[in-house]
């Protein structure tokens, strides 16, 4: 049986368990020992009836009147800034997914958060096909913009010059800034200089929730656990978390796995990302060949 029919298998067995849950949980973890498919990583499906129950209808979906943007700042973080002092440079890792495009469509969300955002590619790309149905969405890009360990540590030459260091200070915000700007979705896009912890609290303070978040931070496995789990507690009742280098880096996948089982959380992986809905709108979403 190939995978994604096996998972599906396993989606149309957990609507007869019903208050079954924990069985339900231990069937998944069982399934995700199993031998997973080899392509560039997952993609997002649903049963062909799903989308039109599940999804706000694009009519139905309110325009968000305060942005969060609005709440953290006083001016816009764009105000007066002149993108042609950056060069211009969109590099990045397993930013065109077809798994974040999906999701957006599935889920309609209003508000996303992005943890880790690096240069900007993956947050333009959501913000792009957010655009594209015509949806009022925000997109929150948590970082510090400081680099990780492995860019200081210099594991591959271009992640230290990508810092663009200047007088001890790495620029990398304003790559973010610029990449935003050219690619005109600064109305879409609010950009969050601060620690993944540190942005969590200032978000479960003002009550803030998002419907999406992609969490592609840290590749240790204490912080990257604590990351999954302090924005899967931001989600809304109903919402996905998706996660990045899933396989990639062991201490991700071990974070991803074990936050997953101590919570009886479903987790569907593959190589490149990791998926783990919340509440019961989205249980039926499966895998399917494609590029992560």
């Amino acid at each position: 049986m190939a995978y994604s029919q096996a998972l599906h298998a396993l989606l149309e067995m957990s609507r007869s368990l019903k208050n079954r849950r924990g069985l339900w949980n231990r069937l998944l973890y069982q399934f995700a020992d199993a031998p997973r498919p080899d392509p560039a990583g997952i993609r997002l499906q649903v049963r062909p009836d799903a989308t039109a129950t599940r999804s706000v209808p694009l009519a139905d979906q309110p325009e968000v009147k305060v942005m969060i943007r609005d709440r953290l700042y006083e001016r816009s973080p764009y105000d007066d800034f002149d993108p042609r002092k950056y060069p211009v440079d969109f590099q990045g890792w397993g930013s065109d997914a077809p798994l974040l495009g999906e999701s957006i469509q599935l889920v309609r969300p209003q508000r996303i958060c992005e943890v880790g955002s690096w240069k900007g590619r993956s947050a333009i790309n959501m913000a792009n096909a957010a655009k594209a149905l015509g949806l009022h969405t925000e997109i929150v890009c948590v970082d510090t913009w400081l680099g990780s360990p492995e860019h200081w540590l210099r594991q591959e030459p271009e992640w230290y010059s990508s810092l663009a260091i200047r007088h001890g200070m790495p620029q990398l915000y304003y790559t973010f800034l610029a990449n935003v700007v050219r690619a005109g979705v600064s109305d879409v896009i609010t950009p969050f200089p601060n620690t993944s912890e540190g942005a969590a609290a200032v978000f479960s303070a003002l009550g803030i929730r998002f419907e999406l978040a992609y969490v592609d931070a840290a590749h240790e496995y204490e912080p990257a656990k604590r990351d999954i789990a302090l924005y899967y507690d931001l989600l809304a009742e109903e919402g996905l978390l998706i996660g990045d280098d899933y396989l990639h880096w062991p201490g991700v996948r071990q974070a991803a796995d074990d936050f997953a089982q101590e919570r009886r959380l479903p987790l569907i992986g593959a190589r490149g990302k990791f998926v783990i809905p919340k509440g019961r709108r989205y249980a039926d979403i499966k895998l399917a060949a494609g590029s992560a």
